[in-house]
């Protein structure tokens, strides 16, 4: 069967009759048993709990690095998840992530994250050297892979338009690492500028590929990204140097390949 079949087999009515993916959601809505829970999965918030789900690239207090000046290249740092706007209530949050945690070997990066309370979750397999990548999606009982391709545009990244990263010769500490300070800029006049942090302490080549901010040589420990108009900050609060089981970053065998159309109409149901 081609990924198109698979595409159009998915999301045909016969399957939305029986065990699909649109009657687990249905399942779910009503599970839910509140007008607020309807408005909230078919809103734009739905979907922006998706994407900030792939946001390549996983909090309390901040638990400090290795004070040596020695380079970190194995371990994980994880990502406290800040949302930015004041039109988010507490009710819409509790279903947003709020951290993201990122493993890392060598060249190889591993993230996970979870959204809609667990109903959906991606991880992110990632080899910086061989420069693929893959994202697993588990969707209720469904398991997908999807493979983007390395050239063109991401699915899953909005651009910035004209961006620029200016150094400004500042630092700041991040979990006992000094970082370098850097502002975003674009030629939007209505975007608002902001800095990011980063450090090259931690070794994981070509992490910043595929995101806005590929100008960056070095691991971002803070840093802004806006989707659907909702402008969110990461900033990370622990940074762990320990062994990585390399079988962390095997691809598993039992996901079903999708592809590009496919994600595109998994990403789009609680739209």
């Amino acid at each position: 069967m081609s990924l198109t079949d698979t595409s159009s087999n998915l999301f045909s009515s016969t399957n939305k009759n029986k065990i699909g993916v649109f009657n687990s959601f249905r399942y779910f809505r009503l599970l839910e048993m509140k007008k607020h829970t309807h408005s909230f999965l078919k809103g734009p918030y739905s979907r922006l709990a998706l994407l900030v789900v792939i946001l390549v690239a996983s909090f309390s207090s901040c638990k400090r690095a290795n004070d040596s000046a020695n380079v970190i290249n194995e371990g994980y740092i994880e990502y406290g998840i800040t949302y930015l706007e004041d039109t988010l209530d507490n009710f819409m949050l509790k279903f947003l992530p709020n951290k993201m945690v990122v493993k890392f070997k060598d060249h190889h990066t591993i993230n996970k994250i979870q959204g809609l309370s667990g109903v959906v979750s991606f991880t992110q397999i990632q080899d910086l050297q061989e420069k693929s990548g893959v994202t697993l999606v588990h969707l209720l009982n469904k398991r997908y892979i999807y493979t983007e391709p390395q050239a063109g545009p991401s699915l899953f990244y909005d651009p910035l338009p004209d961006i620029r990263i200016i150094p400004t010769g500042n630092t700041k500490e991040i979990c006992g690492i000094i970082c370098a300070e850097a502002r975003v800029k674009t030629s939007d006049p209505t975007f608002t500028d902001f800095p990011i942090y980063y450090t090259e302490r931690l070794q994981i080549p070509n992490v910043n590929k595929h995101t806005p901010f590929v100008e960056v040589e070095g691991v971002l420990l803070e840093f802004q990204i806006k989707l659907y108009d909702v402008q969110m900050k990461f900033t990370a609060n622990a940074i762990n140097e320990t062994k990585i089981p390399k079988s962390e970053f095997e691809i598993p065998e039992e996901y079903k390949p999708i592809n590009r159309e496919t994600m595109e109409e998994i990403m789009s149901l609680l739209k």
